[in-house]
């Protein structure tokens, strides 16, 4: 068996054991391919233009573009393990794949940014200006950033385990050893590991101070729907009319029970005649409370459903990002990572499954999408003909 014969065979067994790999790329690159084509469509074409909507086509596109970039390119790895001897290919694979990834994160970082100043500084909103501004600035930042990867990465080759003399290749970091390139590659994983890490603090901190927010309007929202269906009783009746400086703070409360009490009382007459029961009226109450609480629940939910979709969108691409960052971190201060699992195609099954699985949080996106955008969900079955009925669509506020 001749050299090239032994590279072949080696080239089939080692992707052989990357059949499981292929499966959930081809799946990472249908899924996403449809799910955001559908969703550019659709929020271009069928649904309002709001402002709780704009980036959300511009993030479809990235996540689109990723999808197609990153999965093609890893199936090619995968197809290739010992034979891809392509170095410009390589770089330039690398480099779009890298760049994508990169513009998503950055536009949550914009998006994290745009529901604070929405929540909690409603006066300081971006205008449509700053908002085509910050889309062109993770376009270039990203485009900016990644340029390093074209000398980083490119063809490697390395021997067979067993027949020294058959060489394979593959695309990955280049395995230069002098100090300078080493030294340049990890202090660019590690401004890539910091950046990661400043983009996670700066979710944090930011949707942590919208959910105060959040949490504040809902906590004033209740009192103020207890207040206003709460029953005419004993409790209710003003105790003094003194003008010390607690009644001056529950002014503005008593002032509602006086302009509610009109409406109040014909309710709470017939409550005590039909529920003349004490156990019945326990209940009654019971009921009423749940009621309410699940109303106010719905209303808190549909009104703030955008922040908190983009916050579970932010949450997925940073649990599918990390493994990525770290399997970089480790490449980058062993060169020798890749060759020492020559021998354990197992384990570079593993280890590939999650250096891919950040495409993951560019296919989940539309679904997140469909779960809290009700009208998107409804134009998504009108579609396809899964729905006649024009009362399913969520209204638009």
């Amino acid at each position: 068996m001749d050299e090239e014969e032994i590279l072949d065979n080696w080239n089939y067994q080692l992707s052989n054991h990357l059949i499981a790999n292929n499966i959930i790329l081809v799946l990472y690159m249908v899924i996403g391919l449809f799910g955001n084509i559908l969703v550019i469509f659709i929020y271009i074409f069928k649904l309002k233009k709001k402002d709780d909507r704009y980036f959300i086509p511009v993030l479809a596109t990235m996540d689109l573009t990723a999808c197609s970039v990153g999965s093609s390119y890893a199936l090619a790895l995968n197809l290739l393990p010992a034979k891809f001897t392509s170095d410009i290919l390589c770089k330039v694979l690398w480099y779009f794949s890298q760049a994508t990834t990169i513009s998503s994160g950055l536009l949550l970082v914009v998006i994290a940014v745009q529901r604070y100043l929405k929540v909690c500084k409603p006066m300081l909103s971006l205008t449509l200006r700053w908002k085509r501004i910050a889309i062109f600035l993770c376009f270039i930042t990203s485009s900016i950033f990644s340029i390093p990867t074209l000398f980083f990465y490119g063809e490697l080759q390395f021997q067979h385990p067993i027949n020294s003399s058959v060489i394979g290749s593959r695309c990955g970091q280049i395995g230069r050893t002098d100090n300078l390139f080493r030294n340049s590659v990890i202090s660019y994983t590690i401004s890539e590991f910091l950046a990661a890490i400043a983009g996670c603090i700066s979710f944090t901190v930011l949707y942590a101070l919208i959910g105060k927010q959040i949490y504040k309007k809902f906590i004033v929202f209740r009192r103020t729907t207890t207040l206003r269906r709460r029953p005419i009783g004993k409790n209710n009746k003003p105790k003094s009319t003194s003008t010390t400086d607690d009644d001056k703070n529950r002014a503005s409360v008593d002032s509602i029970d006086i302009i509610d009490i009109v409406s109040s009382i014909n309710n709470s007459q017939e409550s005590i005649v039909d529920d003349s029961q004490p156990s019945q009226r326990k209940k009654r109450r019971s009921l009423d409370v749940l009621q309410e609480n699940v109303s106010a629940l719905k209303q808190h939910f549909h009104t703030h459903r955008y922040t908190y979709m983009f916050m579970a969108i932010t949450l997925f691409f940073m649990i599918t990002f990390t493994p990525r960052i770290t399997l970089m971190v480790l490449e980058s201060v062993d060169h020798n990572f890749w060759r020492n699992l020559v021998d354990q195609p197992k384990t570079i099954a593993v280890c590939l499954f999650f250096y891919r699985f950040y495409i993951f949080n560019h296919i989940i996106n539309p679904f997140i999408y469909g779960f809290f955008d009700t009208t998107f969900k409804y134009e998504v079955k009108k579609l396809f003909c899964l729905t006649t009925d024009s009362r399913a669509r969520d209204s638009e506020f």
